[in-house]
Protein backbone atom coordinates (compact mmCIF):
# COMPACT_ATOMS: atom_id res chain seq x y z
CA UNK A 1 0.00 0.00 0.00
CA UNK A 2 1.09 3.51 -0.83
CA UNK A 3 1.17 6.53 1.48
CA UNK A 4 -1.25 8.11 -0.75
CA UNK A 5 -4.41 5.18 -0.75
CA UNK A 6 -7.27 6.13 1.88
CA UNK A 7 -8.74 3.07 3.75
CA UNK A 8 -12.35 3.39 4.74
CA UNK A 9 -14.56 0.81 5.92
CA UNK A 10 -18.22 0.74 4.27
CA UNK A 11 -21.13 -0.74 6.77
CA UNK A 12 -25.02 -0.60 7.16
CA UNK A 13 -25.49 2.66 9.66
CA UNK A 14 -28.66 3.50 11.73
CA UNK A 15 -30.98 6.46 9.35
CA UNK A 16 -30.26 8.67 12.39
CA UNK A 17 -26.50 8.28 11.44
CA UNK A 18 -26.86 9.80 8.27
CA UNK A 19 -28.75 12.79 9.49
CA UNK A 20 -25.29 14.87 9.77
CA UNK A 21 -23.57 14.62 6.77
CA UNK A 22 -27.20 14.87 4.67
CA UNK A 23 -27.69 18.25 6.71
CA UNK A 24 -24.27 19.37 6.12
CA UNK A 25 -23.61 18.12 2.90
CA UNK A 26 -26.46 18.29 1.11
CA UNK A 27 -29.30 20.57 2.73
CA UNK A 28 -27.23 23.35 4.89
CA UNK A 29 -30.17 25.37 5.50
CA UNK A 30 -33.00 23.04 7.18
CA UNK A 31 -32.51 21.46 10.69
CA UNK A 32 -31.34 17.81 11.36
CA UNK A 33 -35.47 16.49 12.11
CA UNK A 34 -35.90 18.14 8.30
CA UNK A 35 -33.58 15.60 7.11
CA UNK A 36 -34.96 12.79 7.80
CA UNK A 37 -36.93 10.93 5.36
CA UNK A 38 -40.32 9.05 5.24
CA UNK A 39 -38.81 5.79 4.42
CA UNK A 40 -36.40 5.94 6.76
CA UNK A 41 -37.57 3.09 8.78
CA UNK A 42 -38.89 1.18 5.77
CA UNK A 43 -37.86 -2.68 6.40
CA UNK A 44 -36.26 -3.06 3.09
CA UNK A 45 -34.29 0.41 3.73
CA UNK A 46 -30.36 0.58 3.46
CA UNK A 47 -28.46 3.17 4.92
CA UNK A 48 -24.92 2.67 4.06
CA UNK A 49 -22.03 5.34 5.94
CA UNK A 50 -18.37 4.97 4.65
CA UNK A 51 -15.57 5.42 7.70
CA UNK A 52 -12.30 6.33 7.36
CA UNK A 53 -10.12 6.49 10.64
CA UNK A 54 -13.65 5.77 12.90
CA UNK A 55 -14.68 8.95 11.51
CA UNK A 56 -18.47 8.75 9.36
CA UNK A 57 -17.17 10.43 5.85
CA UNK A 58 -20.16 9.38 3.49
CA UNK A 59 -23.46 8.00 3.82
CA UNK A 60 -26.28 6.50 1.25
CA UNK A 61 -29.87 5.22 1.60
CA UNK A 62 -31.49 3.29 -0.63
CA UNK A 63 -35.50 2.23 -0.48
CA UNK A 64 -37.66 0.84 -2.83
CA UNK A 65 -39.93 3.37 -4.68
CA UNK A 66 -40.76 3.06 -7.99
CA UNK A 67 -40.39 5.97 -10.40
CA UNK A 68 -42.74 7.68 -11.84
CA UNK A 69 -43.57 6.95 -15.83
CA UNK A 70 -41.35 4.23 -15.47
CA UNK A 71 -41.99 0.09 -17.22
CA UNK A 72 -39.91 -1.59 -15.24
CA UNK A 73 -41.71 -3.70 -12.80
CA UNK A 74 -39.59 -2.80 -9.27
CA UNK A 75 -37.84 -0.05 -8.34
CA UNK A 76 -35.22 1.04 -5.95
CA UNK A 77 -34.69 5.04 -5.09
CA UNK A 78 -31.39 6.23 -4.43
CA UNK A 79 -31.31 9.08 -1.80
CA UNK A 80 -29.13 11.40 0.46
CA UNK A 81 -25.82 10.55 -1.09
CA UNK A 82 -23.29 12.46 1.10
CA UNK A 83 -19.66 12.72 1.16
CA UNK A 84 -17.57 15.33 3.46
CA UNK A 85 -15.34 17.62 1.55
CA UNK A 86 -12.25 16.08 2.56
CA UNK A 87 -13.22 13.14 1.42
CA UNK A 88 -14.36 13.09 -1.54
CA UNK A 89 -12.68 11.37 -4.97
CA UNK A 90 -11.30 8.97 -2.30
CA UNK A 91 -13.76 6.14 -3.71
CA UNK A 92 -15.23 6.59 -0.93
CA UNK A 93 -18.92 7.66 -1.94
CA UNK A 94 -18.54 5.26 -4.96
CA UNK A 95 -18.48 2.27 -2.13
CA UNK A 96 -21.55 3.34 -0.42
CA UNK A 97 -23.21 2.95 -4.02
CA UNK A 98 -21.99 -0.02 -4.42
CA UNK A 99 -23.44 -1.26 -1.36
CA UNK A 100 -26.79 0.07 -1.98
CA UNK A 101 -26.82 -1.38 -5.65
CA UNK A 102 -25.72 -5.16 -3.77
CA UNK A 103 -28.48 -4.69 -1.14
CA UNK A 104 -31.50 -3.63 -4.35
CA UNK A 105 -29.81 -6.91 -5.89
CA UNK A 106 -30.29 -9.29 -2.75
CA UNK A 107 -33.78 -7.89 -2.65
CA UNK A 108 -35.33 -7.97 -6.07
CA UNK A 109 -37.93 -10.94 -6.82
CA UNK A 110 -36.66 -13.53 -7.68
CA UNK A 111 -35.68 -13.21 -11.93
CA UNK A 112 -37.34 -9.94 -12.22
CA UNK A 113 -35.35 -7.14 -14.07
CA UNK A 114 -35.84 -3.62 -12.26
CA UNK A 115 -34.34 0.05 -12.14
CA UNK A 116 -32.20 2.00 -9.56
CA UNK A 117 -32.82 6.14 -9.93
CA UNK A 118 -32.17 8.80 -8.33
CA UNK A 119 -32.58 12.62 -8.06
CA UNK A 120 -29.07 13.70 -8.51
CA UNK A 121 -27.30 17.47 -8.90
CA UNK A 122 -26.32 18.39 -12.19
CA UNK A 123 -22.52 18.54 -11.07
CA UNK A 124 -22.60 14.52 -10.03
CA UNK A 125 -23.98 13.14 -12.58
CA UNK A 126 -20.76 12.22 -13.87
CA UNK A 127 -20.49 10.37 -10.94
CA UNK A 128 -23.87 8.44 -11.28
CA UNK A 129 -22.59 7.41 -15.37
CA UNK A 130 -19.18 5.73 -13.83
CA UNK A 131 -21.25 3.54 -12.34
CA UNK A 132 -24.23 2.44 -15.11
CA UNK A 133 -26.27 4.99 -14.67
CA UNK A 134 -28.06 7.40 -17.59
CA UNK A 135 -29.88 10.63 -17.28
CA UNK A 136 -33.46 10.58 -18.15
CA UNK A 137 -35.26 13.29 -19.05
CA UNK A 138 -34.37 17.18 -18.60
CA UNK A 139 -32.44 19.19 -15.50
CA UNK A 140 -35.07 20.63 -13.26
CA UNK A 141 -34.87 22.72 -10.35
CA UNK A 142 -34.88 22.07 -6.50
CA UNK A 143 -35.18 24.84 -4.87
CA UNK A 144 -33.64 26.07 -2.55
CA UNK A 145 -31.17 23.38 -3.34
CA UNK A 146 -30.54 23.43 -7.05
CA UNK A 147 -30.69 22.03 -10.55
CA UNK A 148 -30.90 18.11 -10.65
CA UNK A 149 -31.33 15.50 -13.00
CA UNK A 150 -32.78 11.90 -13.09
CA UNK A 151 -29.77 9.10 -13.08
CA UNK A 152 -31.41 5.51 -13.60
CA UNK A 153 -29.79 2.26 -13.97
CA UNK A 154 -31.22 -0.77 -14.98
CA UNK A 155 -30.71 -4.03 -14.39
CA UNK A 156 -31.55 -6.81 -16.51
CA UNK A 157 -32.05 -10.33 -15.61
Amino acid sequence: MTQNQTIFEVHTIAAEDTYVLRQSVLRPMQSLAECAYPEDHEPETLHAGCYRDGQLVGVGTIFREKREGSEAPGGWRVRGMAVSPEARGSGCGGSVLEALLTHAEKHRPQGEAFEVWCNGRVNVEGFYQRYGFQRYGDIFDVPPIGLHVVMVRYIQL
